[in-house]
């Protein structure tokens, strides 16, 4: 997505757990910021790094299907 579509999908970590961010490759700009619908159920976060960046690799790819790139 990086390379072709020209966005990166972001993981982070904090206290709560993990979550993920869809942002424009070349200058960082956000274009989605996870949604609290993660695994841990008192957070809104992920409980691994693997489950948020899932999330976010799902959301990134219906957002290029909405924009028909």
């Amino acid at each position: 997505m990086r390379e072709k579509k020209k966005i990166d999908v972001l993981v982070w970590n904090c206290a709560c757990g993990y979550g993920w961010e869809v942002s424009k490759a070349e200058n960082g700009t956000g274009l989605i910021l996870f949604d609290d619908k993660g695994d841990n159920k008192d957070s809104g976060c992920w409980t691994s790094y693997e489950s948020a960046l899932s999330a976010g690799i799902a959301e990134a790819l219906e957002l290029i299907e909405k924009k028909g790139e």
